[in-house]
């Protein structure tokens, strides 16, 4: 016999059990930290790292590396890239940029493999990036592969953000045009970098990056090999009038057959 007492008891109970649920965390998309500069989101794993690329929403926040990982569990276009854009470069549409900060912290991301035969473009583990910065990130062994694809580097196919003290240990890019051992299209600002990446493609390929737009790279080197058809060079294939290189050096074998440099492919500078 229910009475209303036992009633009240329930209700007590119920209430009790509803309480304890939604008290219980969700489970953390990272290793911790909510995102902002003082706690920024942590990333122990390959996993944690690949979510990234699927939260649009956390493009804007800080992340820090907090261990050595490595990404060859994801083949061909298995990774997510963080950052989004496609078509022309100019455009407005099709893009969703990271704008965050993405701190290396001296850690290792091995074996970042991208592979490609229809010619996909902006290809990094970070594809596009505006008003971002990266910094302290070792990439060993990137390998990236797309048949016809333009913005093709090993961290970012497409920069208009700041990229310093990152450095790309072996792996081949290559891709079509503006393809870079560190970065596709450089519109930003690159410094204390170096690429020992193997770079292959057409036009515009160069050992840290294949186009530099209007931009500034700064106590740079390369010496990994490079190989294309025009505006080739060891450290940039072509920059552009307004473009700022300074204090870099290049010393890796350079390969093409019109406008090829050991250091630069072709400058529209002063």
């Amino acid at each position: 016999m229910i009475t209303a007492s036992n009633s009240r008891g329930w209700r007590i109970i119920h209430l009790l059990i509803a309480v304890c649920v939604f008290s219980i965390p969700a489970q953390a998309k990272y290793g911790g930290g909510n995102g902002t500069a003082d706690d920024p989101y942590l990333i122990y794993t390959a996993e944690q790292m690949n979510t990234i690329g699927t939260e649009p929403n956390d493009w804007e926040k800080h992340f820090k590396l907090m261990a050595d990982i490595d990404l060859s569990k994801y083949k061909d276009t298995d990774f997510n890239m963080i950052g989004y854009a496609s078509g022309w470069w100019g455009s407005s549409e099709n893009k969703h940029p990271f704008t965050g900060v993405f701190d290396g912290n001296g850690k290792t991301i091995s074996n970042f493999n991208y592979n490609s035969s229809i010619g996909k473009s902006y290809i990094g583990i970070f594809s596009y990036i505006q008003g971002a910065t990266l910094k302290n990130i070792y990439l060993v062994d990137p390998n990236i592969n797309t048949e016809g694809g333009e913005y093709v580097g090993s961290l970012v196919g497409f920069s208009r953000g700041t990229i310093t003290t990152c450095y790309i240990q072996g792996g081949t890019i290559s891709g079509s045009s503006e393809v870079g051992g560190l970065v596709g299209n450089n519109a930003g600002r690159i410094t204390k970098c170096a690429s020992s990446a193997t770079v292959l493609g057409s036009a515009a390929i160069g050992g840290i990056a294949g186009y530099n737009q209007n931009a500034i790279i700064g106590d740079c080197y390369s010496f990994g090999y490079v190989s294309g058809t025009r505006t080739v060079g060891g450290l940039v294939g072509f920059s552009g009038s307004h473009a700022s290189i300074a204090y870099c050096y290049s010393a890796g074998k350079v390969h093409g057959t019109d406008n090829v440099g050991g250091l630069l492919g072709h400058s529209n500078s002063n």
